[in-house]
């Protein structure tokens, strides 16, 4: 994000949008909520389970014609409107950073026009994950940072919905976002060059909006996200791949200083065609230590990247990591606790070392 929010800032956006859907002062976004619409209407199929975080209104919850349709806000007006008007959909008072406490799962979760208007996003993603099965979607959209200055004048005039300050978040903020709280991103696009319905403004919508260079003038940020379902997994075997290239020197510092973390650890040494005897100095190390679960191949192509393929090709572990030979990380950071939990019971995660499952 661009600003540092605190939180007692929650209330105060609480109350600015308690009073925007008192004030019901007219805007030109019924265009733009109309194009929104049919575009997540060819995203999500009908009776799907759908939950809208944001919701206001409730008209874009309703235009879906979800089987099970939950449509939460924290403005109780706004929901007093929404459940007037679409009497078949379930509207609850929440704010976004709780709604883990709905303790049920959907196909589709719904952030519309909201994640620059959140002050913490991340704390939602933590919220959104518990409501994900396998194949929950999550659809964001939000305006670009290229319509910044045209907000404001709009604003200015009383053309636009006022706001308070926004994160405008870009897609690789989002991105970075996800990397951190274990979602993936499956598509992005922009929509919307002419946000009035002025003659030729579908044409422009539909078609220019979609490629370079109109579309980096588009209103509006759409991205679909996933949440990484990361199996938990019961006292985990581990394979380690070392690259080692004229390392003939480290390989026995290596046996002695690699931490024993998990009981099923294996090392995996991948040789890269060096000049000096690294090979026979693996070889020698594996017979001085035949407590230690060890497989030693030599490199079949160059470079760092052939040699950890050629090593996970052969891996048996269910969690992956990467060691160098060179130990310029130190084999004993095997052992810092990383930021999430580790899959292992005692500390066991790598920070600068590399991870994936297996």
């Amino acid at each position: 994000m661009n600003e540092a929010i605190e939180p007692a800032t929650a209330s105060t956006r609480q109350i600015h949008w308690e009073n925007v859907w008192q004030s019901e002062r007219p805007t030109f976004g019924r265009y733009y909520q109309r194009w929104l619409q049919r575009v997540y209407a060819f995203i999500v199929p009908k009776g799907s389970r759908v939950l809208d975080i944001g919701c206001g209104n409730g008209d874009l919850l309703a235009s879906l014609e979800p089987s099970v349709g939950v449509g939460i806000d924290f403005s109780e007006t706004a929901l007093a409107k929404a459940s007037k008007k679409h009497t078949e959909i379930n509207f609850q008072c929440f704010t976004a950073e709780s709604v883990s406490e709905l303790a049920e799962t959907y196909d589709y979760i719904l952030l519309s026009d909201l994640i620059n208007d959140l002050w913490d996003v991340q704390a939602v993603l933590q919220q959104i994950a518990p409501l994900c099965h396998p194949g929950t979607r999550i659809i964001f959209n939000f305006y670009s940072q290229m319509w910044r200055f045209p907000f404001r004048v709009a604003q200015k005039f009383n053309l636009a919905t006022p706001t308070l300050t926004q994160n405008w978040l870009t897609v690789k903020d989002l991105v970075s976002l996800f990397t951190l709280e274990n979602f993936e991103l499956l598509d992005h696009w922009s929509e919307m060059i002419v946000p009035l319905p002025l003659p030729g403004a579908n044409w422009f919508n539909r078609y220019l909006a979609k490629i370079p260079p109109f579309r980096w003038l588009a209103l509006s940020n759409l991205a679909i996200a996933r949440s990484v379902m990361i199996p938990a997994i019961n006292n985990p075997s581990c394979s380690i791949v070392i690259a080692a290239r004229n390392e003939a020197g480290h390989i026995e510092e290596l046996f002695n200083r690699i931490p024993k973390f998990c009981a099923d650890m294996e090392l995996i040494f991948v040789e890269g065609h060096s000049s000096d005897n690294t090979f026979e100095a693996i070889e020698q190390s594996m017979s001085n230590h035949p407590e230690v679960s060890c497989k030693l191949l030599r490199q079949p192509g160059s470079g760092k990247g052939d040699a950890v393929r050629a090593g996970f090709n052969i891996a048996s572990g269910d969690i992956l990591m990467i060691l160098d030979a060179d130990m310029t990380v130190r084999p004993e950071a095997m052992l810092k606790p990383a930021r999430t939990a580790s899959p292992f019971p005692d500390p066991g995660c790598l920070s600068n070392l590399q991870l994936t499952s297996g």
